[in-house]
Order: structure tokens, then sequence, then C-alpha cells
């Protein structure tokens, strides 16, 4: 099966699959950590993200150091305000380059394309990931699975390279 076949059904499942979250509004932390943070309202705050704990909520016991998340959230609402279809649809475009993550993997680790087309499929449908895609606040847990995901690939194709560490 050709990559941009196995992209589309990719794609056209976990679209049907989660469409409907696009409609979703904002709820529970959401309001603290998106709706009533100032400190996401403009890019130029970014680089505090990085140092400053404080700035992930509106609520300081909230406090928490989530840089590339709220880094994300500024993103957002440079591009949409506080509109949250925005928020969802960057959940969801997050969720399917994890899925092409899986399946790239599971080719690199040699498994069957068939089979990774299905695992990738499972892994797009399952309930687990409801919450991280449909919840906003839940983004964390897309950012973590993309970055172990990309570490993943990196060290199976620096492992293909036939490069030893340090050279």
């Amino acid at each position: 099966m050709s990559a941009p076949v196995v992209i589309s059904i990719l794609l056209i499942v976990t679209a049907l699959s989660y469409v409907t979250s696009l409609e979703n509004g904002f709820h529970y932390d959401d309001f603290h950590s998106i709706v009533r943070n100032p400190h996401i309202r403009t890019l130029e705050n970014i680089p505090s993200f990085f140092i400053d704990p404080a700035r992930f909520s509106v609520n300081p016991e909230s406090a928490m150091y989530r840089p590339v998340l709220l880094t994300s959230y500024a993103v957002n609402f440079a591009f949409g305000e506080l509109r949250p279809v925005g928020y969802h649809f960057v959940n969801v475009g997050l969720h399917v380059i994890n899925i092409f993550l899986v399946h790239r993997l599971l080719l690199m680790l040699s498994v069957a394309p068939l089979v990774a087309l299905v695992a990738a499929g499972l892994f797009a449908l399952h309930p687990v990931h409801s919450e991280a895609v449909n919840y906003i606040s839940s983004r964390s847990e897309l950012l973590v699975a993309f970055c172990i995901l990309c570490t993943c690939c990196a060290h199976m194709r620096f492992i293909s390279s036939g490069l030893k560490s340090g050279e």
C-alpha cells in the first residue's frame, strides 16, 4: 500500500472520529490555564514560560513548569484568540501527527505494512486518547507522545545508519 493511501486512510479515520470535538468549548482546567490566563495573550511572553512556572495559570496553587504547552497556547491565541475551535483543531492535528509517527516507527521496526496500518488505526481510535484530544488542557499528553515518538524514530534512524555513538 502506497504512503499517500496509508496517510489518507489514517486521516479519514481520525477525522471521522474526532470531528465533533471541534464543536466543544472550554471546560475545567481550560479556564484557569487558557481563558483567564493573561500570560498566553502575547507571543512576547514565550521566553518567560521557560523560567517562571507561575505563568501556567491564574491560580498560584496551579503553577507548573510546562513551557512548550504554554507556547502552544500562546500561538493558538495569536491565531484565534479564545475561539475554542482552534485549540481543538491543534489537539486533533497533534493526534494525527502522532498516528503517522506510530505508523512510521512500526515500519522502521520492520513490521509488515498492513500490520503497521492496522496498529496505527487502533492507536488512532483507541478510547484512551479521547481525553487528550477532546480536552484542551490535556494537550500536554499529546505533546509528550509526540516527543517520545520522534525520539524513538530518531533512535531507529541512528541504529539503521550503522554509526556508533560518538561518531
